[in-house]
């Protein structure tokens, strides 16, 4: 894999991407979030920032706007070696049991108080297919995914990320800023219509409620001014979701950097309260989540600043890859709902390579 140092991204609607790099010396790393205030650049954000995982900035010296074109995606080759499809089948089989522990530990965590939603999410080491070249994927995703933020990031240090992901954390113009509580999933029915308002259950509704008013709450007193809609259904991929837009101004004395500190990460990817779920991933999942889950996009606290969470996700290491999803869980939930609302998360990329 290149070490380049190259970002590729392209907004919903657009029929342009941009691509920058960073030729002249390194992407900046950062401790914390806060760092960025005063920086402009491309950030690249994990889960939690470490040694291993810092934030990044990129600071392009080379920007180009270019088509997204209609293009001819050649597929990936697909492995058709027997031994490996029934280590494939025998991976998949322990996923499967992996996931079910971990959410009995949800069940657990709830009736002891320590927390009322935690996101568990799942790191798929995917071995069908050879991984094509990082940036006709991303294209080909483009094309697929019209109505969504996709974004190639491709850092020496933090390696190659391709994401098709619907949630905004900030997006603004230097005075006006916008974000979203979104949570709650259910599958595409074949007959849905944009726009069209459908039935959602308890377990979606408080959820996305969970998400919403956390929001509200950390931005109230860092704010200006703050408006909220009512939760309404909008779509992503074949996936639907529950989402609440808010639109803001902030106080003189609050710089973006910390508002990016206070709401990262949001319930609807880690859970409630904050710091105990946090705790909990923490020491759960390890250090898989890495850059899932964190934030990217173009940053300026003067100008335009698009920054997106990163969902639906591949990293791409050399020849194979890893899909990154999760799903919230509150003490309503099923597991088998829940499993499979990942399944249908985790084919966001899956179809990318198909």
């Amino acid at each position: 894999m290149s070490t380049t140092n190259y970002v590729c991204y392209r907004l919903p609607e657009q029929k342009e991407y941009v691509r920058l790099e960073q030729r002249e010396g390194e992407p900046v790393a950062m401790k914390s979030v806060k760092d960025l205030n005063g920086r402009k650049g491309f950030v690249f954000a994990p889960f939690q920032p470490s040694e291993e995982t810092p934030v990044w900035l990129l600071q392009p010296d080379s920007i180009e706007r270019k088509a997204v074109g209609e293009g001819d995606f050649k597929h990936c080759e697909e492995h058709s070696n027997t031994e490996l499809k029934r280590k494939i089948a025998e991976y998949e089989k322990l996923e499967r049991k992996n996931y079910r522990l971990r959410f009995g530990l949800c069940k657990t965590m709830f009736k002891l108080g320590k927390v009322s939603k935690l996101v568990i999410a799942r790191h798929v080491h995917e071995m069908q297919y050879v991984v094509g070249d990082p940036e006709e994927l991303f294209l080909h995703a483009c094309r697929l995914y019209p109505h969504q933020y996709i974004a190639l990031v491709n850092m020496e240090h933090a390696g190659t990320w391709l994401m098709a992901t619907p949630e905004v954390l900030i997006e603004g113009d230097g005075l006006n800023y916008h974000t979203m509580a979104l949570a709650g999933t259910q599958k595409m029915p074949v007959d849905y219509r944009p726009g069209q308002e459908l039935k959602w259950s308890e377990k979606n509704r408080k959820e996305q409620s969970y998400v919403a008013t956390y929001i509200a709450d950390t931005l109230r007193p860092m704010t200006k001014t703050l408006d909220h809609g009512h939760p309404h259904t909008t779509m992503a991929a074949q996936l639907l979701h529950l989402r609440t837009d808010f639109d803001f101004t902030l106080n003189d004395d609050v710089q973006l950097g910390d508002v990016l500190d206070a709401l990262h990460p949001t319930p609807a990817v880690c859970g409630i309260p904050k710091d105990a779920a946090k705790k909990l991933i923490l020491e759960y999942e390890k250090d898989e989540r890495k850059y899932y889950s964190g934030f990217c996009g173009p940053y300026d606290p003067e100008g335009e600043t698009q920054l997106y969470v990163t969902l639906r996700c591949m990293e791409i290491i050399e020849r194979h890859y890893i899909l990154h999803a999760g799903g919230g869980i509150v003490p309503e939930s099923k597991e088998k709902e829940e499993w499979k609302e990942t399944e249908m998360k985790l084919n966001t990329m899956r179809d990318v390579l198909r």
